[in-house]
């Protein structure tokens, strides 16, 4: 049973359950992330802990008349328009390799400073601004992560 619990934790990152907590966070100010594992039943190495901070702004125009050349002629359709742009990006390791012990409950914190100048999160009739975290273990396989979590940054 071991090998075939290894190999699942492998191939599917199942080695640990991994979640995040921000406390407040702000633009020009430092906040706390805080990082959680859990790890399965095995024992594993972990190369790093790391925290991808991602901003991304999204914009969708409907009813959008779009004219398209075909050899001599013009056609024109509608169509809604869409866009999305990486407003911000930033990766942070949180702590060096290290052996996670089986069965074990570990916590980093990260401190993050946005820039003043960023934008904030906001949601228009056409347009939104959303900041996202995913905090994971580095490890060979699937890396186990907290999945992408939303959070609103004023």
């Amino acid at each position: 049973m071991g090998f075939f619990s290894n190999l699942k934790n492998y191939v599917t990152g199942s080695g640990a359950k991994v979640t995040l907590q921000v406390n407040e966070p702000a633009r020009g100010r430092p906040f706390t992330v805080t990082i959680t594992a859990e790890t399965a039943e095995t024992a594993c190495t972990v190369n790093k802990v790391y925290l991808q901070v991602r901003a991304s702004e999204h914009v969708e125009i409907p009813d959008v008349e779009v004219a398209k050349r075909s050899g001599d002629t013009l056609e024109a359709h509608r169509q809604t328009v869409q866009h999305n742009e990486t407003t911000y990006q930033e990766d942070v390791e949180v702590a060096p390799a290290m052996e996670l012990e089986a069965g074990q409950l570990y916590t980093w914190k990260a401190e993050i400073n946005l820039p003043a100048e960023v934008l904030p999160s906001f949601v228009g009739r056409r347009a939104r601004h959303e900041w996202k975290l995913l905090a994971g273990l580095d490890m060979r396989g699937n890396d186990p992560d907290s999945g992408w979590v939303p959070i609103t940054i004023s």
